[in-house]
């Protein structure tokens, strides 16, 4: 395994007047690259040290320390600059924002003192990852906290750091703004940065693959997130948790001065391999619950849980990629570019991720072959049947390998033997494991015994 930090027997020892004090002991760690580990432990436990010692901004009294399998341990500080301005960045409690500059400079601020040019495309490009493109020019007091703590990720993030290194980043914001900027660092993670973070929110050290506990100077846990999970295996085995939950969820329109309520108090869920239906008269809300229970639209009221993240709090910018990664959509319509072949469409969904042509090819093939499509590669989608259309749009949802298929009327506009072909690729993805809420009024589905339950609006049935 390659690792970004390694250490081996590192102390730090301060001293005051005629006292010695041992803030850390022979500390032992790895930290592989591309992981997301977090410190945690109480006040005092040594947390703060150790991320200026692992990030190179102080040095320790004894051990030694590598950085990418180099053994910096000793060296002097104007390579120590060197070294973090090449490989890391710093995210600080305090944000640490020059009043005077707005967030487009504060983020660009690091380029000053380094030999790396950027374009203006790429300072755009990070505030846009980091939800800040309407910001560029406003300054940090005209921020709210999770803005400027975002603002100043996205200046950790400009020379291109293979290492993120964050104290504290969450300390001086509310719960759902601090979840938001935890879900910044997944999303970084997923782009191969190595994320160290300390935090004293084991809710969200939680969410990280890796955690190192310290207490009084000393690491008394360091373990990932699969022994985690077989710990609290061994417990009582629980009810599969929900893939989908909502709580109370209702969605209100304003048609002029009139509110109209679509969706009201309801309490949904599926779980893993479920396949749930939705069903009612036209009207009756089942485009909007699903639209809801995909992120698209947001709710009046009440909660969307996905994969037990609360999805209806996240800022727009981090439900984009979530989406992308966790969910699926087979629209009524099927919503395919009309000037372009079957597979142009299906590989729309990667564009976005920067995966390469070759590749995204490579996938679009497999997934068009698995359909029963690959004949129809480089057909323009004019030229498909209604059932073939069909059977793109659902490429199309499955390129990313999602674990929930969210489908609005999948069969309406196709005849009975396609949406027969339709209702039997569902089956199969449900057997394979996927979670598919349907939204659907035709009786088709309930015959080849796709549906695990259904819900009616206003009612539910089991």
């Amino acid at each position: 395994m390659e690792y970004s930090i390694e250490a081996e027997g590192l102390s730090k020892i301060y001293v005051r007047g005629r006292e010695k004090i041992h803030a850390l002991t022979d500390i032992g760690l790895s930290i592989a690259r591309g992981d997301f580990c977090s410190i945690v432990g109480p006040s005092g436990s040594g947390k703060t040290t150790l991320l200026n010692l692992i990030g190179c901004l102080d040095a320790p009294t004894s051990g030694r320390l590598k950085i990418k399998g180099v053994d910096v341990t000793g060296l002097p500080e104007n390579k120590m600059v060197r070294l973090r301005r090449n490989y890391m960045g710093f995210v600080f409690q305090q944000f640490f924002l020059i009043p005077t500059l707005t967030v487009y400079e504060n983020i660009e601020l690091p380029l000053l003192f380094s030999k790396k040019k950027a374009a203006r495309s790429k300072i755009e490009s990070i505030l846009k990852m980091v939800g800040l493109e309407d910001r560029a020019r406003h300054l940090p007091s005209q921020l709210s906290g999770g803005e400027m703590q975002r603002a100043a990720i996205g200046r950790a993030l400009v020379n291109e750091p293979e290492i993120i290194f964050a104290d504290e980043p969450t300390g001086n914001l509310d719960s759902t703004t601090g979840r938001g900027i935890f879900h910044l660092f997944q999303e970084m993670n997923r782009e191969g940065i190595t994320v160290v973070v300390i935090t004293h929110n084991r809710e969200l050290a939680d969410m990280t693959n890796s955690l190192i506990h310290l207490l009084d100077g000393r690491i008394s846990e360091h373990d990932n997130k699969d022994n985690r999970e077989a710990d609290s295996s061994n417990g009582p085995v629980d009810e599969p948790f929900a893939i989908i939950k909502t709580e109370n969820l209702s969605k209100t329109y304003r048609s002029g001065k009139r509110e109209v309520k679509v969706i009201e108090n309801l309490s949904f869920n599926a779980k893993k391999g479920e396949c749930v239906l939705i069903r009612g008269p036209s009207g009756s809300g089942k485009t909007t619950l699903l639209n809801l229970l995909g992120a698209l639209a947001r709710p009046s009221e009440g909660r969307v849980y996905i994969y037990e993240k609360e999805i209806s709090r996240f800022p727009d910018y981090l439900l984009t990629p979530f989406r992308r990664e966790k969910i699926g959509f087979i629209f009524q319509q099927f919503n395919l570019i009309s000037g372009y072949t079957a597979a142009q469409n299906v590989m729309l969904p990667l564009i976005p991720l920067g995966i390469r042509e070759k590749e995204r090819e490579q996938r679009a093939w497999e997934v068009l072959l698995r359909l029963g499509l690959e004949d129809r590669f480089d057909f323009c989608v004019s030229e498909l049947s209604g059932g073939e259309l069909q059977r793109v749009a659902i490429a199309r949802a499955l390129i990313n390998k999602p674990g929930i298929i969210l489908a609005d009327e999948p069969t309406s506009n196709i005849d009975e033997d396609n949406a027969k072909e339709v209702i039997k690729i569902l089956k199969q993805l449900k057997d394979e494991g996927k979670t598919i809420v349907i939204a659907s009024h035709d009786p088709l589905i309930h015959e080849w015994e796709l549906v695990d339950r259904s819900y009616n609006l206003g009612k539910r049935e089991t």
